[in-house]
């Protein structure tokens, strides 16, 4: 019969605060030792069978001093209890209290009321503002969150269709009034279904959300907004073309300013790889910084707030040779119609990514894994 030393249980709890071992991966041990027949490699023979002989009689410990054992389940026999218990997460309060009421929905998204706002309500089609952390329960360290302003989400069916974490956001949201404060916890199997490969298991995720405000969503110009003829045209001797279809307001951008833009990706054919659309804001850029291709970031030298201006970018200024996913082939090259919302000037205090979070947490409404944003560049 083989044997579970304790000490490899406590080892197990340890090693869950880590994320590299599931309670699954538990239960299948405990498992195969309540069923195996005496035969088992390693455990049914020598030693570990004189512990299980030990035990069968009573005893607690083996010979040689070695902690206590447990046994798989016989005929009048009674196993003993085996408890995995997860670190505790270090809420805040008022959420390291007991809640005022507790709901679990049929995706097992759970909802934990704490304080019930008294403002505006969230709604499908709204867009809500609040601050998160979000707790992951395998290691009870946070793995989510707003940082240095809150996150923004918009309800709404393309949001939800983007990402089943940034759906399951969006259930634990609905209801919620100005003000209040709310448990939601993530299924692991929302979020393992998700992970990339080889990410660690973080099981359950815990959000601990405050809402701040509702509003309705700032809807940006559909892409017939686009086909009228440009004001200005310029085609660079690098390759890059850019239509301006309306003017702007206020400074033109330069090198080094900040220009936020809602955005739809298509390749020559009209197909669409990405959009912003949807999405609380536009995509924050400075211009001749790092993170986006290059002729993206050029596209936006000269745009003005409010501006529509198409931009057609070349290979060499794109993805060049790499495909991305299966929605850009290599070589292609790319359109991009933008609308812009924003430009601050240099040495102005920077705008922060919506809903920051560290790298490996997925954003509430990050895009789809073969959906790239118009952001990599070569190196990066």
């Amino acid at each position: 019969m083989r044997t579970i030393d304790l000490r490899f249980l406590a080892l197990a709890g340890a090693l869950l605060t880590t994320a590299c071992f599931t309670p699954a991966d538990l239960a299948a041990e405990v498992a195969a030792a309540s069923h195996d027949d005496g035969h088992g490699e390693g455990h049914g023979e020598g030693e570990h069978a004189a512990e299980g002989e030990h035990a069968a009689e009573g005893e607690h410990a083996d010979a040689e001093g070695h902690g206590p054992v447990v046994e798989g389940i016989q005929p009048d026999t009674k196993a003993r209890k085996l408890e995995i218990k997860l670190p505790e997460i270090p809420f805040e309060a008022p959420f390291d209290g007991k809640p005022k009421s507790e709901k679990t929905l049929a995706n097992g998204v759970v909802l934990q009321e704490y304080v019930v706002g008294t403002g505006d309500e969230v709604v499908e089609g709204k867009m809500a503002e609040f601050q998160f952390t979000g707790y992951a329960t395998a290691s009870a360290q946070p793995v989510m969150g707003s940082r240095l302003k809150p996150a923004k989400l918009v309800l709404n069916q393309e949001n939800r269709d983007r990402d089943p974490i940034a759906n399951a956001m969006i259930d634990g949201l609905i209801g919620m009034k100005v003000g209040g404060k709310r448990k939601v916890k993530v299924p692991a199997s929302i979020i393992e279904d998700n992970a990339p490969p080889n990410a660690p298991a973080l099981g359950d995720i815990w959000m601990a959300v405050e809402l701040i405000d509702v509003a309705e969503p700032y809807i940006p110009k559909p892409a017939d907004a686009f086909e009228a003829d440009p004001i200005n045209t310029d085609k660079r001797d690098d390759g890059l073309e850019v239509y301006d279809i309306t003017e702007g307001e206020g400074p033109a951008a330069e090198n080094g300013d900040q220009v936020t833009a809602h955005y739809i990706g298509r390749l020559t054919d009209g197909s669409e790889f990405d959009s912003s659309h949807g999405r609380a804001e536009g995509m924050p850029v400075v211009i001749g910084g790092r993170g986006v291709i290059p002729g993206f970031s050029l596209g936006l030298e000269g745009a003005k707030k409010g501006m529509l201006r198409k931009v057609v970018i070349p290979p060499e200024l794109g993805y060049g040779s790499r495909a991305q996913g299966n929605k850009i082939p290599a070589n292609s090259t790319l359109v991009f119609l933008l609308e812009v919302t924003e430009v601050k000037k240099a040495g102005e205090e920077p705008k922060p990514a919506e809903g920051a979070a560290p790298p490996e947490a997925p954003k509430p409404d990050a895009p789809k894994p073969d959906a790239p944003k118009p952001a990599p560049a070569d190196g990066e």
